[in-house]
């Protein structure tokens, strides 16, 4: 840190300003990831939303949307109840979380907002946001918090929760073909996305 935060706010960049060349509209550029992954994809809309509203004008192309799937939004210490109930036995381990955390933040503070999103404050203008959450996962009271919290600021958001599914369910090899979960995580995707960019 903050290696990955930058290089996240980089290829942002990078996407809109190559966008045309690839015959794409930078409007319709998206953010997203899933796990950490989407945590770099909350934390750069907010770098970006906050660039924009500067006085520079800088990065006034904003995304059209984030998509976080079972996001880590929050430091493990956040006092999640997931986190407990989901400690072990379903692939993604609290003590796994709590570990990823010290390589990538030994020495972070849980309450900045570019490691624990959580805890920033909602910026005006942010885009439609889909955020999945499954149910035996350590990161899914989080997940579920941010979908509220952002809803309540009058964001649009669409929440997909899964029940009885675990962490990286919809791309997991031992999970796709079984649960029929995933077939419909990744149909409601794929519909966000399209109501989305176009």
């Amino acid at each position: 840190y903050p290696a990955a935060r930058d290089d996240a706010l980089a290829a942002w960049h990078w996407a809109v300003a190559e966008a045309a060349g690839f015959g794409g509209d930078p409007r319709r550029v998206l953010l997203g990831g899933d796990s950490a992954g989407a945590q770099l994809a909350m934390v750069t809309a907010r770098r970006v939303l906050l660039a924009a509203g500067g006085a520079d004008g800088q990065a006034a192309v904003r995304p059209a949307g984030v998509m976080l799937l079972y996001p880590a939004t929050d430091h493990p210490s956040g006092g999640h109840a997931s986190y407990v109930e989901n400690a072990t036995g379903y692939r993604l381990t609290a003590e796994a979380m709590h570990w990823f955390w010290r390589q990538y933040a030994p020495d972070g503070d849980p309450a900045d907002p570019d490691l624990s999103p959580l805890r920033a404050g909602v910026l005006p203008d942010m885009p439609p946001v889909l955020v999945a959450t499954a149910e035996y996962d350590p990161l899914r009271d989080e997940g579920i918090t941010i979908a509220r919290r952002l809803a309540a600021e009058g964001v649009s958001v669409t929440h997909l929760h899964a029940p009885d599914m675990h962490h990286n369910f919809p791309v997991h090899p031992g999970s796709v073909a079984r649960f029929p979960q995933c077939d419909m995580a990744m149909a409601g995707m794929a519909g966000w996305l399209r109501s989305v960019a176009g």
